[in-house]
């Protein structure tokens, strides 16, 4: 299986998403409006997941070539 998530997360995050991961990351861990805070043992699985998925959807859409 491939693992795209990671290369496509990089050159592609949603601003939200960014904001709350860099929030998390710059030491923000108390913060329970986040929901990478507040539900931490689920949230950042589904992201992965939900990334994951959309970047086999473009994956298949593109005819099996990895985006330039």
């Amino acid at each position: 299986m491939r693992a795209l998530w990671i290369p496509s997360f990089c050159r592609r995050p949603g601003p939200e998403i960014k904001r709350k991961i860099c929030s998390v990351l710059a030491g923000y861990v108390w913060d329970l409006e986040n929901d990478y805070v507040k539900n931490h043992d689920t949230a950042l699985r589904k992201l992965a997941k939900t990334i994951h998925l959309r970047d086999s959807i473009t994956y298949i859409n593109n005819g099996f070539k990895d985006p330039e």
